[in-house]
């Protein structure tokens, strides 16, 4: 595999137990010994552990993809990923007869660069920069996690970084960076909550409380997303669309960069739900996708009283520090994927628009 020869480098941080002395007394008294030096903090994953590990995966996830089989995936393959994963086999599937084949995403394991995560505990984490997969025009950014020792390092979530993408600068896997907490302080925003809070602005646009933390004119994915909100409200005369946008149960991976920021990749759910309500009137939904994951009729008319297509978007952001001069977050890249069609609200009708 390909590496890129250009990397940026940080110092590494070490931490020394204190020594204590006794002195001064009267009466002679032993001197205790030094405490031993805590252990060296070191990156968890050196460059040829890195190499063995994309090496497996890419066999996995190639040979899973032949076979269009997530079990095959569960080895180097755990959620989100595993269950969009799935999802685009499902509906490669569903369309492979129609004239709007789906293919799933090409994902490739050839780095140009790694972030590998310092730590003493688990989970442990890397990211990945990717070279450019055949037929695609930007590279992949993955996450893997190794959930404790014993366990492999899987694959989390894949993005495609979005055109023009800068990666904030990061320390070199020889030196590794600070795994960061979802609840931590000292920047714009917590991981935990970033996904939040973009969920929340894809769902109300400009008119989110949260619109102004994000770099919304910059954002390809977001004019996307909106573009196609805005394209899909074409029911009005029988009907209405509404959308919604909400974070997943999935953990979040966060990392730092050099600049005092970190890199923060999550998942995020969509709904978008087409009602009629106009009495013998079609609803049209202009999607083939959503069309061939229909499971009744199997047509673009829906006489029913609504339809429901639920859509799994992984997204990476890079937030800066709370002290950052215009600070504002930026959407690195997403990967979005249709999951599935239901005529009625699943589970929660509070979380269906």
């Amino acid at each position: 595999m390909k590496r890129s020869t250009t990397r940026r480098a940080s110092a590494g941080l070490t931490a020394l137990a204190a020594l204590s002395l006794l002195a001064g007394c009267a009466i002679p008294v032993p001197s205790p010994e030094a405490q031993p030096e805590a252990p060296e903090t070191m990156p968890v994953l050196d460059e040829p552990r890195i190499d063995r590990i994309l090496a497996d995966l890419d066999e996995v996830v190639a040979a899973a993809d032949e076979e269009q089989d997530t079990d095959l995936l569960s080895p180097r393959v755990a959620n989100p990923a595993l269950r969009i994963r799935g999802a685009e086999y499902r509906l490669a599937e569903a369309t492979a007869d129609g004239d709007s084949a789906y293919s799933p995403r090409t994902l490739i394991t050839s780095p140009q660069a790694e972030v590998v995560s310092v730590s003493q505990d688990w989970p442990r984490t890397m990211l990945v920069v990717t070279e450019i997969p055949d037929g695609a025009n930007v590279p992949l950014l993955l996450t893997l996690e190794q959930e404790d020792p014993r366990s492999p390092y899987k694959l989390h979530h894949w993005v495609r970084l979005l055109p023009g993408t800068e990666m904030p600068p990061t320390a070199v896997p020889a030196t590794g960076t600070e795994q960061i907490p979802d609840d931590a302080s000292g920047f714009l925003v917590a991981p935990g909550e970033a996904i939040t809070e973009y969920a929340d602005v894809l769902t109300n646009g400009e008119d989110s409380d949260f619109a102004d933390s994000f770099a919304l004119e910059d954002d390809e994915f977001y004019t996307l997303f909106r573009d196609e909100a805005e394209n899909l409200d074409v029911v009005d005369e029988a009907g209405t669309f509404a959308h919604r946008t909400h974070p997943s149960d999935s953990p979040v991976i966060a990392l730092a960069t050099e600049d005092g920021g970190y890199i923060v990749v999550g998942e995020m759910r969509t709904r978008q739900k087409f009602t009629k309500t106009v009495s013998q009137s079609e609803i049209t939904v202009p999607s083939p996708h959503i069309d061939a994951l229909d499971d009744e009729d199997g047509t673009l008319v829906y006489l029913e009283d609504s339809l429901i297509a639920s859509f799994r978007t992984m997204v990476a952001m890079y937030v800066p520090g709370e002290d950052a001069e215009d600070g504002q977050v930026t959407v690195l890249g997403a990967e979005r994927v249709l999951t599935g069609v239901s005529r009625e609200c699943p589970r929660d009708p509070d979380r269906c628009a």
